[in-house]
């Protein structure tokens, strides 16, 4: 009698994890067909990038105070858990210490290097850093807020600002 209870205890142990293991089959496949039907595009919520940013969203997301005269406002948001905000703006020279007290950079240095790396999308065309020929820049990071700011100081009357803020 033992050895047929041994024998059907171990059929039993075989069927139920044959069982499982179909269960677990059927749902990867159901997972990777839902995967696969997902839209990781630029407007999902893993953090593709969008440039469909109010004004109030830049500012609270760059951390910087928009000066009065902010005119030809860009801004491109990516992230997830962690923010990426680029900005760019023209701005009178005039204001340029109000909106220095508004951010993370409370004063600018003069520099010959662009302090960006290549972040932000490649078909971005608002994004021109490197046409700068005078700037001044400054970069701050506390408290897993990083601030990078560049002030094209080209023209005398008004300043392109560029501003990257990475909040970790």
């Amino acid at each position: 009698m033992t050895n047929k209870t041994t024998k059907r205890w171990l059929w039993w142990t075989f069927g139920v994890l044959g069982l499982g293991f179909f269960a677990c089959v059927l749902l990867a496949g159901f997972g990777a067909r839902q995967l696969s039907q997902m839209d990781f595009g630029e407007d999902s919520i893993f953090g593709g990038p969008t440039e469909d940013v109010t004004p109030a969203q830049i500012e609270s997301i760059a951390r910087i105070t928009l000066p009065p005269s902010a005119d030809d406002l860009h801004a491109q948001l990516q992230g997830f858990q962690d923010n990426l905000i680029h900005v760019r703006f023209t701005m009178n020279a005039d204001e340029l210490p109000q909106f220095l007290a508004s951010s993370r950079c409370p004063s600018l240095t003069p520099a010959t290097d662009i302090p960006f790396q290549e972040s932000i999308t490649p078909d971005t065309t608002w994004w021109t850093p490197e046409t700068a020929q005078t700037f001044e820049t400054c970069n701050d990071f506390v408290d897993g807020i990083g601030q990078t700011i560049m002030v094209d100081m080209t023209e005398s009357q008004s300043y392109q600002v560029y501003v990257v803020t990475m909040e970790t």
